[in-house]
């Protein structure tokens, strides 16, 4: 399900810029994407199941967790419960790290996260190391090349608690 907050902050975006979207569950979102005039990326996570939209550029990522495309492409990374894909902490920081590489300076990046709630699951003695607090969140991209553009956000989806935040990648070239 597309996030309303999502769909209403990129409403406001000129249209045409190019946009990656990265989330598992993507048809929900590249299709509002499409229609609000984005030039739309998508990384393919599993096989088509339906016809799709000729406008969009489908892309996989290699084994190494590279994505085939050129530094500072993108003025959007749309990770919506990309999270949901990972499975370790080196997979989670190879995979932000990716982004902020294929993301122009000043481009910003969409992420939605699972929460750490008091019903979060405890694995080998402690909490899941992909689930986040609201600061915890922030503090994960503090620095590093990140700027928080907007504080994360409690959203609830599928009876399933995330954060949800939009995050400024920062360099040498980034206007204020």
């Amino acid at each position: 399900m597309a996030n309303p907050h999502l769909l209403r902050t990129l409403a406001a975006v000129p249209p045409d810029i190019p946009v990656l979207d990265l989330s598992p569950d993507q048809r929900s979102l590249y299709v509002p994407l499409v229609q609000l005039g984005f030039r739309v990326t998508c990384i393919r996570n599993k096989p088509l199941t339906v016809a799709e939209p000729t406008s969009i550029t489908w892309i996989s990522m290699t084994p190494e967790g590279v994505l085939p495309i050129s530094a500072q492409t993108f003025e959007w990374v749309i990770a919506h419960r990309s999270f949901d894909l990972l499975r370790t902490e080196a997979q989670c920081r190879s995979w932000v790290n990716e982004c902020h590489r294929v993301l122009r300076d000043g481009g910003w990046m969409y992420l939605c996260v699972p929460a750490i709630g008091p019903e979060q699951p405890v694995q080998n003695g402690r909490l899941n190391p992909l689930a986040f607090t609201a600061v915890g969140l922030q503090l994960y991209f503090s620095g590093g090349g990140w700027a928080v553009a907007e504080q994360p956000y409690e959203y609830m989806e599928e009876e399933r608690l995330f954060w949800c935040a939009i995050f400024r990648k920062v360099g040498p070239n980034t206007i204020a």
